[in-house]
């Protein structure tokens, strides 16, 4: 693989973990799919997940007192059960629909960013409605193990409470601590450890 490839790369791996760091959030949405094309290989995904972790797991002690807990364990709830799912998902679809799939995410992401969509619902009415919360951990987790991305639809739901911006941050990150893992233990994710070297210049993969 050109050498040039691996200098943007890291540039871009660079930037994302430096967006996420301020934000809270996006990492997956800028480096996933530069991974999927640089590395051609659906161990894109498994990289992304494990520098995704280690963000979260350096930023997280210092937000913890933001972290809205309750809407947190939802979220996890509805996320272990559709990790299982994604990681399905992961396992047989083709690498150019995950691509698409990739790429159709970031596009809506970059809409919710731009419009802040449903910034202006009313948290009091939504918090009696925990199925919402349940099934925004369940796309969640599916979209965990299968694209990386698992922090697009808690930040919208998130938004749509009208919660602060400091309380999804720290939510968010909070939320790729405990979920991250889960699809980390996943029998065919665990290879994830033969692929990250690469990343360190450790040695090219063929």
């Amino acid at each position: 693989m050109p050498e040039d490839y691996w200098i943007l790369l890291h540039i871009v791996v660079f930037c994302a973990a430096l967006i996420q760091t301020v934000t809270g959030f996006g990492f997956g949405l800028i480096a996933t799919p530069l991974l999927l094309i640089v590395l051609n290989s659906n161990s894109a995904i498994q990289i992304a997940i494990l520098l995704s972790l280690l963000i979260a797991l350096v930023l997280v002690p210092a937000l913890k007192s933001f972290i809205a807990r309750s809407l947190l364990k939802q979220f996890l709830i509805g996320s272990t059960v559709g990790i299982p799912t994604g990681f399905v998902i992961f396992l047989f679809i083709d690498l150019i629909v995950l691509k698409v799939l990739t790429g159709l995410v970031v596009m809506g992401s970059v809409a919710i960013a731009v419009g802040r969509f449903g910034s202006n619902a009313s948290q009091s009415n939504s918090r009696s409605n925990m199925l919402s919360n349940f099934g925004t951990g369940l796309i969640g987790g599916i979209m965990n193990s299968s694209l990386a991305m698992p922090g697009v639809l808690p930040l919208v739901r998130m938004l749509q409470l009208g919660c602060k911006p400091e309380t999804i941050r720290a939510t968010v990150l909070a939320f790729f601590v405990f979920s991250y893992p889960i699809a980390i233990a996943q029998p065919h994710h665990v290879s994830i450890f033969h692929y990250v070297s690469p990343m360190i210049g450790c040695h090219k993969i063929e």
